[in-house]
């Protein structure tokens, strides 16, 4: 079975469970957004309500618990910061979520309105500060080396001829680190624009597969680097989600995980290369990735963040 004809067939599964679970005949399916990895579809029900179903990538199990991203996704659910989850197969990392009428965001959306830039923050503050706790942990360190066995197990050879400095980078950060005592909370860990909703009063978060306990830093370097947000509207984001100017401990675990997201996108990449995915597609994805990774080395306060943060 090709990958077109799985999803085609998990699909029409899904609406049959839609249909048992809302008594409702599904009328229209519409595919919503284009990701990396899932298929995601809106489906129209005769009563007009709406659900959103996604098929999960293929080969995604192999780096995401779905079980703990149903867990989690469930918690966020229940506080209202994403639309409640319907059903979730927590073997496929299929789901059938409640549709909210809501506007996805754009890396423009962002890096034009300093409105939406303090909704996203004083969102992402609200779920690292809820006190819940998530069902795993999400250390970038620990992701990588299971990303290296895997890619060492399969004899995948890296393409990136910057990719030893990088793994030279990775291990100074790995000893600062373990010696620091940095505290870990609820985090998306993905927040891509495309994951946020913003329905003109309130602002959602969706697609919470790589949640898990982290340091909130590493969720605030997430969305900085993946909304390529100016200096300017990233020192307006980040007073915003601190509540005043950050500090040098905060700016250094601001820069050590703005390494640490791009360090992990390469290998994430990697993956997908070593999957049989479009090598030109995640190998470019993954190159700028580890430049930019390697470019915040350079930076005369990386080495001082190190510092800060083993010190602290």
């Amino acid at each position: 079975m090709n990958t077109e004809e799985r999803i085609k067939k998990e699909l029409t599964r899904l609406c049959r469970i839609t249909e048992t679970i809302t008594d409702q005949p599904v009328v229209k399916i519409e595919r919503t957004k284009e990701g990396f990895t899932n298929h995601t579809y809106l489906v129209h029900l005769k009563n007009d309500e709406k659900v959103i179903i996604r098929v999960a990538g293929e080969g995604t199990e192999e780096y995401i618990d779905r079980k703990a991203e149903n867990y989690n996704c469930c918690q966020m659910g229940f506080l209202g910061i994403s639309p409640k989850v319907i059903y979730c197969n927590e073997e496929t990392g299929n789901n059938i979520n409640h549709f909210i009428p809501a506007d996805t965001m754009t890396n423009e959306d962002f890096q034009e309105s300093a409105l939406l830039r303090g909704k996203a923050a004083a969102l992402m503050r609200t779920y690292h500060q809820c006190e819940l706790k998530f069902a795993n942990n999400f250390s970038p360190i620990n992701r990588i080396h299971e990303c290296m066995h895997i890619l060492a197990d399969s004899g995948y050879v890296c393409e990136y001829d910057n990719y030893d400095e990088l793994v030279r980078q990775l291990k100074q950060v790995e000893t600062a680190i373990s010696e620091a005592a940095i505290p870990t909370v609820p985090c998306h860990n993905d927040p891509l624009a495309a994951n946020f909703l913003y329905d003109g009063d309130k602002m959602y978060a969706i697609d919470w597969e790589f949640s898990g306990m982290n340091d909130c830093f590493y969720d605030l370097a997430a969305f900085i680097g993946a909304t390529r947000l100016s200096a300017e509207a990233e020192e307006q984001f980040l007073t915003c989600y601190c509540n005043h100017p950050p500090t040098d401990h905060e700016r250094a675990r601001l820069i050590i995980n703005k390494f640490l997201m791009d360090a992990f996108e390469v290998y994430w990449a990697m993956m997908q290369l070593n999957a049989g995915k479009d090598h030109d597609t995640y190998f470019a994805f993954g190159k700028e990735r580890i430049d930019r990774a390697l470019s915040y080395t350079q930076d005369p306060f990386f080495e001082k963040a190190r510092t800060l943060l083993q010190n602290k």
